[in-house]
């Protein structure tokens, strides 16, 4: 994967590169080390897997907060979740 790939593929996915840094455990002074040489195929792997779990990440957080909006606009009607008598 060449740099302008892996820039494509963070970007596209709403991710910043210390994120992905981050999920891999190492700093970002070493991911952008990788990115100017390339990565190799066990990196670019590992790049790879780390984007795809914070993006499932991210959408986990988002039905979590859309189901919490939905629970307050329920309460704010005053509906709760429970039946009317």
């Amino acid at each position: 994967m060449t740099k302008r790939e892996f820039r494509s593929k963070v970007v596209q996915s709403g991710l910043f590169s210390w994120q992905v840094a981050e999920k891999m455990g190492v700093s970002v002074d070493t991911l952008m080390r990788w990115q100017r040489g390339g990565f190799d195929g066990e990196r670019e792997q590992l790049v790879l897997a780390a984007i795809e779990e914070l993006k499932q990440e991210q959408e986990q957080a988002a039905r979590a907060w859309q189901q919490g909006q939905q629970s307050l606009a329920l309460a704010a009607l005053g509906g709760g979740g429970k039946k009317c008598k």
